[in-house]
């Protein structure tokens, strides 16, 4: 700016107009050439003084330009202090103005983050519910074919109930003949009520009555039967399964119930004789199970002997006594003393209902097999069969039911082959299935 200055002030002094001196004693002369020339010199003076007016005139104004200037560039950088304050306040402006957009790209960062994470998320719920919609789709189908399925059963089933029809209808008619007023014919569903009430009066009596733990009991008076029953109680116990006490017992009640009276051991039907011919009967049936004709063969033997040896000497009542007494000796050490004359009461019970049944089962024309063989000490577990089984408490109930297995067998099943007027011996059915521990 400085140089500025000087070149402007140069300018000045180059082009300032100085006024020439005055002549002394001029002359005047008058003529043509004279004025001509002094014409002429004042035109180039009137020239000279408008170019040096306008040349000052280009001067001030750019030294007024240049004035603004630095005034805006002193105002600018704070040369006064208006122009301090406002830029500081420029300065602070661009500091927030900065700030702002500094905190906006953050946002903005943390907005783009947040919209990545939820398209993500978002991604993997899609990827979910599609597998979710695949396995539905797939479930259809299996519900689908399921339903496909049970259509044909049912109309299947539809066709049966026509033909079952049928048969009771042809039943009703031959049971109206006055030939077929049999005393000895009982229909399944009175066999399976008494054969079920049995198997109830022996689950109450190991309820409610023998109920001290075979940790108490006294072995100094107990038979060999009897300590093999309590160490089996023991096993299970370790097993934290002290419930089984009393299927055990219930168990055991059966087990001298099948014995005793079901296969009239010690003459309680018959004798000695009723003795022999039910054994003989049941190793025949077990021996011709799959021949038809001869289990024809047997269950007219059936009828006709025990028929006779029942009408003869029929049930010795004295000695069925005896064996419920016998019952009540071994396992009344598991019943407090005060209940004890209500086990003897409930046991004399068991074996008259049981000795009952045993009459109407030897005398039908149907043959009957009593499935006790696992009444005993069993020591490995055997498959479940639903066909013959019950399940009456569950171990293991996280097992799933084509894998259950049989523990032991709580009570025994009742089998019956053939009709009650002695026909179908192809056919069998379970009047009362097994009850079993799974």
């Amino acid at each position: 700016m400085a140089r500025k200055r000087s070149a402007v002030k140069s300018a000045d002094e180059d082009y300032e107009l100085t006024p020439e001196p005055a002549l002394k004693n001029p002359k005047v002369t008058v003529t043509r050439n004279s004025r001509s020339t002094r014409s002429a010199k004042q035109a180039t003076d009137a020239a000279a003084l408008a170019t040096s007016k306008q040349r000052n005139r280009s001067v001030d104004e750019t030294k007024a330009e240049e004035t603004e200037e630095e005034e805006a560039t002193h105002h600018r950088l704070g040369a006064t202090p208006q122009g301090r304050d406002e830029a500081i306040l420029h300065f602070d402006w661009l500091a927030h103005t900065f700030v702002e957009q500094g905190m906006v790209l953050e946002k903005r960062k943390q907005s783009e983050e947040i919209l990545t994470n939820s398209l993500a998320h978002q991604r993997l719920e899609i990827g979910q519910l599609q597998k979710k919609c695949a396995i539905l789709e797939k479930n259809q189908n299996k519900l689908q074919e399921t339903a496909r399925t049970w259509k044909a059963r049912h109309d299947k089933q539809g066709e049966d109930i026509k033909e079952y029809q049928l048969a009771i209808d042809d039943l009703k008619k031959k049971e109206s003949r006055d030939d077929n007023h049999d005393p000895n014919r009982v229909l399944d569903g009175e066999l399976c009520k008494r054969w079920l009430g049995i198997d109830y009066v022996a689950q109450q009596m190991a309820t409610s009555t023998l109920t001290i733990p075979a940790e108490e009991v006294d072995l100094t008076s107990c038979t060999a039967e009897i300590v093999q029953l309590i160490d089996e109680i023991k096993e299970w116990k370790k097993k934290r399964l002290p419930q089984f006490q009393t299927f055990l017992l219930q168990r055991f009640a059966w087990n001298r119930l099948c014995l005793d009276i079901f296969q009239a051991k010690n003459g309680t039907w018959g004798g000695l004789l009723g003795e022999t011919f039910v054994g003989m009967l049941n190793t025949a049936i077990r021996r011709s199970r799959k021949n038809p004709t001869e289990l024809g063969i047997i269950s007219r033997m059936k009828f006709d002997t025990a028929k006779l040896i029942d009408t003869e000497i029929g049930l010795n009542k004295d000695e069925i006594e005896k064996r419920a007494d016998a019952l009540f000796d071994d396992i009344s050490i598991f019943a407090p003393f005060n209940d004890r004359q209500k086990l003897r009461k409930a046991i004399s019970g068991l074996f008259q209902r049981a000795a009952q049944l045993m009459v109407i089962l030897i005398r039908s024309r149907a043959l009957f097999i009593i499935k006790n063989d696992d009444l005993g000490y069993h020591h490995g577990p055997v498959p479940f069969d639903e066909e013959t089984m019950e399940r009456g408490f569950a171990i293991h109930l996280e097992t799933p039911e084509d894998e259950w297995m049989v523990d032991f067998v709580i009570a025994p099943g009742l089998e019956k082959i053939g009709t009650s007027d002695g026909r179908m011996f192809e056919e069998a059915c379970f009047v009362g299935k097994s009850i079993v521990a799974t």
